[in-house]
């Protein structure tokens, strides 16, 4: 064996594998400082008592730098192997961090691969990296300095173990056997192919379906064989080199009891109103009789009443016009063959009638299925004749996009966990998106903010803007909504959205459990283009999953709303804040927008103590104050203007509002967005204005402000494009 000798040092910045190659044996197994890189052949790799056993290291991971090598940031090691297949690695550390795994040819240090490898967990993240080179290749482990890709942070990272197989070049081999449909298991190693076929099959004449892999090109025997006297030799080929299976099929030795499997569509909602059903499904095995109850009016199952009625039927027929959507039960009974053990089995399911425009909704769970607190939003869902609903495990590493393809909305259940791959991945999925979860909000994540546990017992959310359409229907007048009825958990869990100031849309608020902003966004929409993709809208109403059981039927209908916002109409725009028209005692004040000024000039000897403005905002449900109509004194507002606050309850816009009194009492003829105060002709809207004398002599033009204090009192003309104004003082 020869001697492969790696240099460790804690305090330097790098950890060099000599380059000597390893002639060692097969798998090559090491745990700890000293099997992996303080002396590895020297501590025996595989051979070594000291090495860990499959079951030692199963679930295992070591947190000691005593036992465990610390890569910090630029730390990496090398090995050099031949005949190297997969190399399965341990590590241990902070999510967020990982290794970059490259492999070389020795020869000419030709990069074959390289993986960018970040943690799934904080321990005991485990990954398989495949090799596959019969010539020697430089396989580096380096803990890297800087962020890359899924990797989004630097520091100490940990391997727990390392398991590296022998390579074995591809031979020819059969990969896929089936004999009257039943799959047979294949025993690569001991070259043996069995399966047990149905009670009573006769093994004379079967001809199987056999899936060649490796190298192989052709298989004998081909056609009908005999599997009644033994083990029949199938040999798979490349022209070659070839490889013998002995083949065995059998039967049951004893009748087996009838069983009656059934499948209907996605999760038993797969029948559709007005429509012919050929998708509920029943496999049938061993029945002489089975039959069906409990289907609506115009549909049955499509067996015969007696004989033998093994194999695949469905229910069908034309579901008649008078039956609602909704759920009901169906019971199917089979009855045993005369001789088999069991006379009868009875099943029964439940199928929910959908319409024919029901949408599709991809639900992710952590699990098979639903969590055990989810009583009330998915059996709602699943009842809801206008969605079909299917459950998806979320995938603990990003799937291609194309899965969502089939699906209207998705909806993230908060049991899914806040680093799950698939969840992180639906950020930029151009789908619609409907979250219950905040903490894919966090860092490393979606990095949109700070997500809180909420308050305990919390199911109230304050309102911030009572005009979204995830509104509709539900009376919004008291300004907050409660959406838990007797929680005794997290309840809502908000979350503090720093990252998407001016791009979102905080729809509703609730408190926090930890210091600081004592309320966070318990209701989010965020468009399309914060996203990043084109046209699908996202809403958060995030909730503790230890909450689901006390959702009411307000926070019901708050998700059917989003559904509805999510999957129709246009992007939610909060209301504008501006002041359409502001007019005192018939005047129609000059209004800038820009500015947020408001300027009106009224007759000498109007009085401007007790003025009643009416107010006309552009905004739907947004409020001004003072109110329109409420009496307010302007007495000094032309040196110190009268605010007017206008809100749509997050954000809030300030107007300065100056009247005064005219010098004449004519009242004042008016160019919009010009007036005159007496002394200065103000010009808001930027016209050419020209002003004539009593005599028609120009004195003066701008398209700015024009100060008249400068010349003789007495009338003057000022026009303009948009019209023309006479002016005395």
């Amino acid at each position: 064996m020869l001697a492969l000798v790696v240099l460790f040092c804690l305090g330097f910045l790098s950890v060099q594998a000599q380059t000597t190659t390893y002639s060692g044996t097969f798998p090559i197994t090491a745990q700890g400082l000293a099997q992996l890189y303080t002396s590895p052949l020297a501590a025996g790799w595989a051979a070594s008592s000291s090495a860990p056993s499959a079951s030692d290291r199963s679930g295992r991971c070591f947190t000691s730098s005593t036992t465990e090598p610390n890569f910090n940031s630029g730390r990496n090691i090398t090995y050099r192997l031949p005949n190297c297949g997969t190399m399965t690695l341990q590590a241990n550390g902070t999510v967020g961090r990982g290794f970059i795994v490259t492999v070389k040819k020795v020869s000419d240090a030709s990069q074959l691969s390289r993986t960018v490898w970040p943690y799934t967990s904080a321990t005991c993240s485990t990954q398989d990296f495949v090799i596959n080179s019969s010539v020697p290749v430089d396989i580096t482990i380096l803990s890297p300095t800087t962020i890359e890709g899924a990797i989004t942070a630097t520091g100490s990272s940990y391997l727990s173990y390392m398991t590296i197989t022998q390579y074995v070049a591809p031979t020819p081999q059969i990969t896929g056997f089936t004999a009257n449909g039943i799959t047979a298991t294949i025993d690569q190693t001991a070259g043996t192919i069995a399966a047990t076929l149905v009670y009573g099959t006769d093994l004379s004449s079967i001809t199987p379906v056999v899936t060649l892999g490796g190298t192989a090109t052709i298989y004998t025997p081909t056609g009908a064989q005999n599997f009644s006297s033994g083990a029949v030799n199938y040999v798979a080929s490349d022209g070659t080199t070839t490889k013998t299976y002995a083949v065995t099929l059998s039967v049951p030795a004893t009748p087996p009891a009838p069983v009656i499997s059934l499948s209907s569509g996605a999760v038993n909602q797969a029948v559709k109103v007005g429509g012919t059903i050929t998708n509920i499904v029943y496999n049938l095995t061993n029945a002489t009789d089975a039959t069906v109850v409990g289907l609506p009016a115009g549909l049955s199952g499509n067996f015969v009443s007696t004989g033998t009625n093994i194999g695949t039927y469905t229910i069908s027929g034309a579901v008649d016009a008078g039956v609602t959507p909704g759920a009901f039960n169906y019971t199917v009974t089979a009855t045993a063959i005369s001789g088999y053990s069991g006379s009868s089995v009875t099943s029964a399911g439940l199928v929910a009638v959908k319409t024919t425009s029901a949408r599709s909704i991809c639900y992710l769970v952590a699990a098979a299925t639903q969590s055990a607190n989810d009583t009330q939003l998915y059996p709602n869902l699943y009842a809801n004749p206008n969605y079909m609903v299917t459950l998806r495990t979320a995938a603990t590493s990003v799937p291609a996009a194309t899965v969502y393809d089939g699906y209207d909305v998705i909806i993230i259940n908060e049991i899914v966990s806040g680093t799950n791959a698939e969840a992180v991945s639906l950020k930029s999925i151009d789908k619609p998106i409907l979250s219950l979860k905040a903490f894919t909000y966090n860092a490393g994540r979606w990095a949109w903010g700070v997500p809180d546990n909420g308050l305990s017992t919390n199911g109230v959310v304050t309102l911030k803007q009572a005009t979204h359409p995830i509104f509709n229907g539900i009376d919004v007048s008291a300004g907050t909504l409660s959406l838990l009825t007797g929680a005794t958990g997290n309840g809502i869990q908000p979350a503090d959205v720093t990252l998407l100031s001016g791009r979102s849309i905080n729809v509703a608020t609730a408190p926090k459990s930890t210091t600081g902003n004592p309320m966070a966004v318990a209701i989010h929409d965020v468009p399309a283009s914060v996203r990043g993709v084109s046209n699908s809208k996202y809403i958060m109403i995030p909730v503790s999953d230890a909450s689901y059981p006390y959702m009411n039927s307000t926070f019901l209908s708050l998700i059917n709303n989003a559904l509805d916002y999510l999957l129709s109409g246009t992007q939610f725009v909060a209301p504008t804040l501006e002041i359409s028209s502001f007019s005192v005692n018939s005047v129609s004040a000059t209004i800038n927008n820009t500015a947020n000024t408001i300027n009106a000039t009224l007759p000498i000897g109007t009085g401007l103590s007790a003025l009643q403005p009416t107010i006309m905002l552009a905004g739907v449900g947004t409020t001004v104050s003072p109110a329109s109509t409420v009496v307010a004194d302007f007495t000094n507002s032309g040196t110190t203007a009268v605010n007017y606050t206008v809100t749509d309850g997050i954000s809030s816009k300030v107007y300065a509002v100056k009247i005064v009194e005219g010098t004449t009492g004519l009242s004042q003829p008016k160019i919009t967005g010009v007036y005159f105060d007496g002394k200065t002709i103000h010009n808001s809207t930027k016209l050419d204005l020209q002003v004539f004398d009593a005599t028609g002599r120009r004195i003066a033009g701008s398209n700015n402000d024009i100060d008249m204090s400068t010349y003789s009192r007495g009338v003057y003309f000022v026009k303009s494009d948009s019209g023309n104004m006479k002016i005395l003082f």
